[in-house]
């Protein structure tokens, strides 16, 4: 039997924000609000 694995590691940014008003507000630690709704990898590299 063979079995193959693959597993991404991903990551978003963050928005940066000013808290001026509340559609400027920034991620913070209950609020995480991205910059952009794609993913993007940590590394190219894949190994097994």
């Amino acid at each position: 039997t063979v079995s193959f694995l693959n597993q991404g590691f991903y990551w978003y940014q963050g928005f940066a924000g000013n808290n001026s008003q509340p559609d400027f507000q920034a991620s913070g630690a209950y609020i995480f609000r991205p910059v952009s709704p794609t993913a993007q990898p940590v590394s190219q590299a894949r190994s097994l």
